[in-house]
This record gives C-alpha cells, sequence and structure tokens, in this order.
C-alpha cells in the first residue's frame, strides 16, 4: 500500500508513458485549433458515482444518457476534474489489504482521463495545453507540489541566514488556528499586513511549506492537524516571477477576476523546472482574448476543474471552506502603468462589441456553486461599480495612489470568485487600509487576521548574527579611552543588531553581510551605514522619502504614537500610506509586551487588536544621511534669543544629526553623556510636534497624558525601588510640549540660575567641566498645576538635574544619594530668588539595568526628591525609536569588527 500511493500520484496526470503528450503537453495528437467545438467522442461512454470519502469512481456503460458526444466543453471539464480527483486520492482511502483491488480501478480511470483529455484539449488554445501535462503542478504529490509553487513566494532576500524553526512553526500553529476555528464563516478573509520586508510573504510560504512538512506543524490538535493536512492549498501571486504589469490591467477590462484567475492557471501548469514562463503566458492570453479567439467563461471553467481536481471535498459542502488561496501582494495591481494608448484602442473596439449577460442565479445550499457566465459575473458580485470592465477602457483603472480602483475591484472579485467556490482567500497587503476598504463592501466580507509576523523578531536576527561571527572567526572589539581593547560576546552583538536592524529583516540582513564585508579594524556603524543602499531594502527606498519631507512622521516614530491610519499626514496622503511604504511599523501588539496577546487576532473577526508603532532605526539613520547630503545645513539657522515659536519642524532633522554623530564617539561613556543631551533635544522637537498635530496620545494601546500636564514620575519612570523625596514628583504638572531648540553649557551654577526663565527653557544645559560636581546637565520645565506643599507653584520653573551613570555596577549611597544632596545644596544656595528646594529634583539616568533595591532605602536616606532609571525605563524617556539605539550602544558606540583569527586573539592577548 505504501509503495502504491506515490505511484499513484505519479502518474496522476492519467497519461502513461506510452502515451505521453505531445511537446506542447496539450494532449491532442494533432495541432489544437484555438475556440473549436468540441469533437465527437470515440471512446466508451462513462458515469460517474459519488463513494466514501468524497471520492469519485467510473465504469464503463452504454447508457444513452452517458453519451459523452453530447456533453460541452464546461461538462467534459467537470466529468475529467472527478476522473483527476479519483485518480489522485484513489489508494489514499483504500485499506491496505483491498490494494490489490484498486489497481483495476486505476487502469481505469486512466484510460478515461486520456480520453477525456483527447477530447478537450483540441477545443482548447494551445497555450492552454500545458494545464494537461502529467507533469503540471495540478497533478503532482503534495511534497513535489509545494516546492513548484513555492517558486511564487520567494522572500526577498531568501532570508534564510535569519530562519528558526521553532518560531516559524508557532506561527503556523497560530495562523492554522485562526482559519480553523474561522472556518464555517463563508465570508472570513484571511489577512496579512505589514510594510514591505516585514515577512507576509514569508508567512504564506510557511502556510504553504506546512502542508508537506515531515513533522506535524500543529503538535497538541489531532484534529486540527488533520483538517489542514486534508486542505489543499493554491497560489496566486503579484509579485516575483508573476509580477504586476500593466497587461494586468488589460486583463482587467475582461473582468477584474481575470488577473487572478490567469495567474491561478499559471501556477497549476507550473512544472518543476518553472515552466511555462508567466510573462509569455499572460501575453498569450491577452492576445487571444483582444483577438476573440478566448473567452472568460472558458478560462472560468479551468478555474472550476483546477478547484474541482484538487479539492476532496464536493463545492456543495455545508461545513466550511473546502481549501485555501493564497494571493500575495494583489496592491501592487495598483502600482503599475497603465497599457500603452494601442492597447487602449484596442480594448475599445473590443469592448464596443461586448454585451452583458445577466449573472446566473445563485447557488442553492444543496447544489453545485452557481457558475460564473461569460463575461466572468460571479453571483457573489452584484455591485456594477466595482468592475472596471463595465465602464469600458475610457475607465481603465489607474492611479499614482498606493491603492487604486484596479487593486480594489481586483480584491473584491476575488472575494466573490472564492466565496463562490467555497475557498477562503488569503491576501497579504502593504496597506491596512486596502484591506479595510474590502471589508465596507457590499459583499459583507469579514476580516480574519491569519497570525503575526515574527520575521522581526529581535531574538531570531540575534542568532542569525551569533552564528554569522562563529561561521565568520568574527568579533566587535571596543576600544576605551585608557586604550584597553575587549572583544564582546557574541550573544551581546546579536541582541545589539537585532535591535539596530529596527524590526525590518531586510535590514537584518544587510547588517549580517556589512560583518563579512567589513575590514579587519573598520568601525562597523560607519560601514553599515555606507552599505544601507534603500535600493537593498526593496521599497524602503519610498519609505525613506517619507521619512525625509514628513517631520511629523519622524516625531511619531520616534515616540511611538499610534495614529488612526484614516486620518491625514497633509494633503491627500493618509496615515495609511506611510504605513504601507514602511515608514513606520504598525503591528499587532504581542504577548511580550504586556497589553495584548500575539494570538489575539487569531479568535472572532470582531476582535480588536491592540497595535505598537515602531520605527526603524536603519530607515532613521538612512534618512538622516540623505538629509545631511542634501544640505550642509538643515532648517533655519536658530538664534539663541528668538523665540521658542520660531523652532521650524526641520529642527528635528539637525537635533537627530547630532544624536546619529554620538554612533561615530570612540569613547562610550563620552558618547552615552553626548547621546543623552542630544536624544533629550530631539525628543522634546518631537513632543512638540505631537502636541500640534495630534488630538490624541495613544502609545502600546494605552492613553498617555496631555503633554502639557505630566509630572516628572511620567516623564523620567523610575524603578519603584529608586524613588524618594516627596510626593510633589508624582502630583505637580509640568508642560513638556515646549521644545528645547539646542545644548547649551554652563560654567556654574549660580551662573546658570541668573538667566531668565526663557532662556532656561529653551535649552538643554550642559555642565562645562567633565568633573563638575553632582550634575552633569539641567533641564527645566514651567509647572501648570500643583495642589501639594511643598511643591513648585502654578506658572514656577522646575529644575530638572541631571546625572548620567555609564559604568555597569552603582554604588547607591555614594553615586546616587551623596551627588543628590550635593546638587541639592548647590542649588539652595546659588539663588537669592525664590527656594529651588521644594522645585527641584535630581534624576539619575543610567544605560545599565539597576539591581533591585529595598524600596526604602533612596526614600530614607535623603528628603531632596531623587529618581533613578535605569535601561528599563529609558524607552519612555526617548520613545521606542531612540530606545533601540540605548540598547544596542554597546555595539553602536565606538566599535570596530575584527578578526578573530590573527594572531593576537589566538595568542590572547586581547
Amino acid at each position: 500500500m505504501a509503495s502504491a500511493v506515490p505511484d499513484v500520484l505519479e502518474d496522476a496526470g492519467g497519461i502513461s508513458s506510452r502515451h505521453e503528450a505531445p511537446d506542447d503537453a496539450s494532449g491532442a495528437t494533432e495541432p489544437a485549433s484555438r475556440a473549436h467545438p468540441v469533437p465527437t467522442p470515440t471512446g466508451p461512454r462513462a458515469t460517474i458515482s459519488s463513494s466514501k470519502g468524497g471520492c469519485w469512481s467510473s465504469s464503463s456503460s452504454t447508457s444513452d444518457d452517458s453519451d459523452v458526444s453530447a456533453l460541452s466543453l464546461e461538462e467534459l471539464l467537470t466529468l475529467l476534474a472527478k476522473f483527476q480527483q479519483g485518480l489522485l486520492y484513489l489508494l489514499i482511502d483504500v485499506d491496505q489489504q483491498i490494494a490489490a483491488a484498486a489497481k483495476p480501478q486505476r487502469r481505469t480511470l486512466k484510460r478515461q482521463i486520456k480520453e477525456l483529455k483527447m477530447l478537450v484539449t483540441p477545443a482548447l488554445p494551445r497555450e492552454l495545453g500545458p494545464l494537461f501535462s502529467r507533469k503540471a503542478a495540478l497533478y503532482l504529490p503534495i511534497p513535489d507540489r509545494v516546492a513548484v509553487l513555492g517558486q511564487l513566494l520567494l522572500p526577498n532576500p531568501a532570508l534564510e541566514s535569519i530562519r528558526d524553526g521553532a518560531l516559524d512553526r508557532e506561527q503556523v500553529r497560530i495562523a492554522v488556528r485562526s482559519l480553523y476555528q474561522t472556518r464555517l464563516d463563508a465570508r472570513g478573509v484571511g489577512t496579512v499586513v505589514g510594510f514591505p520586508g516585514m515577512g507576509k510573504t514569508y508567512l504564506l510560504r510557511l502556510l504553504l511549506e506546512s502542508q508537506a512538512a515531515s513533522t506535524p506543524a500543529l503538535v497538541g490538535d489531532a484534529e486540527m492537524e488533520s483538517w489542514w493536512r486534508s486542505l489543499p492549498v493554491f497560489v496566486i501571486s503579484f509579485n516575483g516571477i508573476t509580477s504586476a504589469s500593466s497587461e494586468d490591467l488589460a486583463l482587467a477590462e475582461f473582468g477584474p477576476t481575470v488577473p487572478g484567475v490567469v495567474r491561478l492557471l499559471h501556477s497549476e501548469m507550473m512544472q518543476t523546472d518553472g515552466s511555462p514562463d508567466f510573462s509569455a503566458f499572460r501575453a498569450d492570453v491577452l492576445r487571444l482574448l483582444e483577438a476573440g479567439e478566448l473567452a472568460v467563461s472558458i478560462l472560468l471553467q479551468l478555474s472550476s476543474y483546477v478547484l474541482e481536481t484538487r479539492c476532496r471535498r464536493r463545492m456543495a459542502s455545508t461545513d466550511g471552506f473546502v481549501a485555501l488561496l493564497l494571493a500575495d501582494e494583489l496592491v501592487q495591481l495598483s502600482r503599475v502603468s497603465p497599457p500603452s494608448p494601442l492597447r487602449r484602442r484596442r480594448l475599445k473596439r473590443r469592448q464596443s462589441g461586448r454585451t452583458s449577460s445577466p449573472p446566473p442565479a445563485s447557488s442553492s445550499s444543496s447544489g453545485p456553486p452557481s457558475r460564473p457566465d461569460a463575461r466572468g459575473t460571479l453571483p457573489a458580485l452584484t455591485s456594477s461599480d466595482l468592475m472596471p470592465g463595465i465602464g469600458g477602457p475610457a475607465a481603465l483603472p489607474f492611479d499614482p495612489a498606493p491603492v487604486s480602483h484596479a487593486a480594489k475591484a481586483a480584491l473584491s472579485e476575488l472575494c466573490a470568485f472564492a466565496n463562490c467556490f467555497c475557498l477562503r482567500l488569503c491576501v497579504s497587503s502593504l496597506s491596512e487600509g486596502f484591506i479595510q476598504r474590502q471589508m465596507a463592501t457590499p459583499s459583507g466580507s469579514v476580516r480574519v487576521r491569519i497570525g503575526p509576523l515574527w520575521l522581526v523578531d529581535d531574538a531570531r536576527v540575534a542568532s542569525a548574527v551569533d552564528r554569522a561571527l562563529v561561521a565568520r572567526g568574527r568579533g566587535f572589539q571596543v576600544t576605551s579611552q585608557s586604550g584597553v581593547a575587549s572583544v564582546l560576546p557574541t550573544e551581546v552583538v546579536g541582541v545589539c543588531l537585532g535591535v539596530l536592524a529596527g524590526g525590518h529583516p531586510r535590514a537584518a540582513v544587510v547588517l549580517i553581510n556589512s560583518i563579512e564585508a567589513s575590514r579587519d579594524g573598520e568601525p562597523f556603524v560607519g560601514n553599515f551605514l555606507s552599505k544601507l543602499d534603500p535600493d537593498q531594502l526593496s521599497l524602503a527606498a519610498s519609505s525613506i522619502d517619507i521619512l525625509c519631507a514628513h517631520p511629523i512622521v519622524v516625531a511619531v516614530g520616534l515616540l511611538g504614537y499610534e495614529v488612526d491610519p484614516k486620518r491625514p499626514v497633509c494633503g491627500d496622503m493618509l496615515w495609511d500610506q506611510v504605513y504601507a511604504h514602511g515608514a513606520l511599523t504598525r503591528g499587532v501588539l504581542h504577548r511580550a509586551d504586556g497589553r495584548t496577546s500575539s494570538s489575539a487576532s487569531r479568535s472572532s473577526a470582531n476582535h480588536t487588536p491592540t497595535y505598537g508603532t515602531r520605527l526603524s532605526v536603519a530607515f532613521l539613520l538612512e534618512a538622516l544621511k540623505r538629509k545631511a547630503a542634501s544640505s550642509s545645513r538643515i532648517g533655519p539657522a536658530v538664534d539663541v534669543l528668538l523665540p521658542v515659536a520660531t523652532i521650524a519642524d526641520e529642527d528635528l532633522y539637525a537635533a537627530l544629526q547630532d544624536v546619529r554623530a554620538t554612533l561615530e564617539t570612540g569613547d562610550a561613556p563620552m558618547a552615552w553623556e553626548r547621546f543623552v543631551f542630544s536624544a533629550l533635544t530631539a525628543v522634546s522637537q518631537a513632543r512638540r510636534l505631537c502636541s500640534l498635530h495630534l488630538s490624541s496620545l495613544v502609545r502600546d494601546g494605552q492613553p498617555q497624558p496631555s503633554l502639557r500636564g505630566s509630572s516628572l514620575t511620567q516623564l523620567f519612570p523610575a524603578s519603584p525601588p529608586y524613588v524618594g523625596g516627596t510626593a510633589w514628583l508624582e502630583a505637580a504638572q509640568v508642560d513638556a510640549s515646549r521644545a528645547f531648540r539646542d545644548v547649551r553649557r554652563f560654567n556654574d551654577v549660580a551662573e546658570l540660575l541668573a538667566k531668565d526663565d526663557e532662556d532656561l527653557l529653551d535649552s538643554v544645559w550642559q555642565a562645562n567641566k567633565p568633573n563638575f560636581p553632582a550634575v552633569d546637565g539641567v533641564v527645566f520645565f514651567r509647572c501648570t498645576h500643583c495642589d501639594i506643599e511643598p511643591g513648585p507653584r502654578h506658572g514656577e520653573l522646575v529644575a530638572v538635574m541631571l546625572q548620567l551613570k555609564h559604568r555597569e555596577k552603582t554604588n547607591l549611597r555614594r553615586d546616587i544619594i551623596h551627588s543628590a544632596v550635593s546638587a541639592a545644596e548647590a542649588f539652595s544656595s546659588s539663588s537669592a530668588g525664590p527656594s529651588w528646594s521644594r522645585r527641584s529634583a535630581f534624576v539619575v539616568l543610567s544605560r545599565r539595568a539597576l539591581p533591585p533595591q529595598r524600596q526604602g532605602d533612596v526614600a530614607e536616606a535623603v528628603s531632596t526628591p531623587v529618581l533613578v532609571v535605569d535601561e528599563t525605563g529609558l524607552k519612555a524617556i526617548f520613545g521606542p525609536g531612540l530606545h533601540a539605539l540605548v540598547r544596542s550602544s554597546a555595539v553602536a558606540f565606538g566599535t570596530q569588527v575584527v578578526d578573530l583569527t590573527c594572531g593576537r586573539f589566538r595568542k590572547g592577548l586581547v
């Protein structure tokens, strides 16, 4: 039995070696004419009867009712599909003890398939003949079929270096469970939304590959595993080797579903060597349609034949969908140029002779699905305004916007097509809005999110970096100011580069490749930036254009705020387009975020996910590089005496340029200090922009307080064991929407406090001496509300004295408590005005995570308000965008790639 199954599947085309199809694979014995009538059959008559499990068997008959000479092409294809299905699944359902008894039945099926093909293929254009070759994907056993269809779902780049088997299996499990739980909802449309390179195609490929996996992909649920293994999967793609072109828009003139149907037929006729070529096949079909030698109804009948051949359960079944249709990058259809004027005139002439046929009656629950009419109109689609072909070539869909009428109409028609044939359509998209618009159509589609995109997982990149360093014998060396050299552990480097990739798999691949390309002793970050060509990141070029042109997009990304995709950025540009282009990452939060589960999208269609926003550090750095190259000075000149209102939006780029400069500082502690002051400036300007342009602030699914009424504990969220002093730290509210223009120096506290309020509020103040006692810098805020004493009064300034820690170990009493007392005394004794003791706080910013202490230590030891923020709390201060640089600072600050195979490393001299 086991040995017989592959034999059956290998010959599932039904043509034995001595009856092999001719070179054109049409199965005809002579050149096929185009659109010929079905010839009178000369073979035996046949009947069909249902058998257990939905399979079909055949037998010879002399009944006049079964005379195939009276059958139409559609009826012949239906009969052929049932015979092909019976042959494909014959021995799967046959008990091993009676396997030998099935051989005559198999021979009969193969003979009848051969004879039916000899009737069908002469009635079709030669270009459609490869669909009936026994080597076509349609008839291959599942492992070979998956390999062939996998050619349509190739991630760019291949991303083999960052594959992770465990994460991949979990992605498949979540996606399949989501499909399984919604299998009875005929309106469901599976969706995968993400920016370019986020892993949409990769997830669809994982679903396809899981069909042929040698080990169970869904351990723990045998029923779901069995259901998934029995589910046929079909694939179409508008990217890669079947990428969209203007010819698809011409095809869409004959019906919005035609570009998808042409791809479905091509994918099922593909062979292991990738033939036939899709571009040639698409051009041939378009030529035949334009010449009137092929009708859309024939294409749809062939699609029905394809689906009925592979679908084990009958399409009249009422227990859910019977197959999966993966449609990758459909939105690419809207990014192509319109057909040429000559083709448009030809289409117009062709359209003038076309008349519409009324749609057939809808299918009943007990009968087979209704067939499309000659024009390809499906019964599930009744809104003519979604069909560009109805209006003639003058309405040819083309729109330079990311989502145009062509792609929307094709998606709606594909949904109708899938519903007609009981398929679950799964669409990958760059645009959230593209999907939402389909959900709002009269078709009543219901969205089914089929899982998270974990290709952006930092741990996956870290593991890949670790493997790359070991395989290439390279390491990352940090040289401190004292000249002592050290090599970072590979796991530290892996984590840092995973963060620096900013959630973009293609950037991660460039990072890994930069390790190999870096010369011994060359600064890594500089080399990486030189390698980060937007062309290497596919559609990232448009993402970087958006970051360069719209400071508010950068601001939102830096602070991680979530913005409604339907809201405008400026003019006609929506936030949905920002997310679609990949300038920002907008994705459902994972369980690690503590807000929602990574599998939250798996259940009901009514579930509202929680989104998070991220800014790719790699994209940000590339945008700054481009801004620097285009202008020697970004933004208008800033006079320190001008009021704050003169701060321009473009000044955010100048502040971020200072942040970028810290990445090339050789000494890590010095780089950390420069980074903090520059980052505080940039973040304040980002807050200003967000306060002006956003009506509400939401981060990681949680509403944020108004920037004009934030407490110091919200601006500087300390770890609970490191909070001390009075209660006004939490009660007093300050205005955090005002931007710092720059970083300025001060020589002593008395000089600083002698300045007027506007001067103090305008800048981040840095101590001019490296060994300045207790304080490294100061920032000022204006109090907007406080109802507790002691504490600041409304309108007064609040001083935040900063101390920056880079060392790995911090002594609580020496490094924090003593410094806090000294700083408070300096402020109290240096001003003749109102006392600063009730309106100043001491804030420590530590790049390292601090050890837990008893919560009362700081509060009991000092009366001065103290907040100690370690690495875990810096995200709230700098925003998730710049916090990525904090987390990757071990590599980002003054690191160079070295060859660990050279003599000095082998001898242990470092």
